[in-house]
């Protein structure tokens, strides 16, 4: 177990794969317990500058969630894999990848 705070509204919870706002979209479920807002560097395929990193409890998440993919939005989310290498690491290459 795991427990965490809302960075949203304070409140504790448990952090679980089950515990968390499950997001429906078509047959695929995804599970959410943060957020973050950042610039995606797609040339290194990498964040840069995240700006903010957020934990939400499942009420929190289920809300933004609704607001950011609900409605008219043509959003659509994607599983991806992390990637492995950091922003120190990409500032010390000097091979332009």
């Amino acid at each position: 177990m795991q427990a965490k705070k809302c960075d949203r509204c304070g409140k504790f919870y448990e952090s679980t794969r089950e515990n968390v706002h499950q997001h429906t979209q078509g047959e695929e479920t995804f599970p959410i317990n943060s957020v973050r807002i950042g610039f995606w560097e797609q040339r290194h395929r990498c964040w840069r500058n995240i700006a903010s990193a957020y934990d939400l409890c499942p009420e929190c998440a289920k809300e933004i969630t609704d607001v950011i993919m609900g409605g008219k939005s043509q959003m659509k989310m994607h599983m991806r894999k992390s990637n492995a290498t950091t922003n120190e690491d990409l500032a010390d290459r000097d091979d332009g990848k």
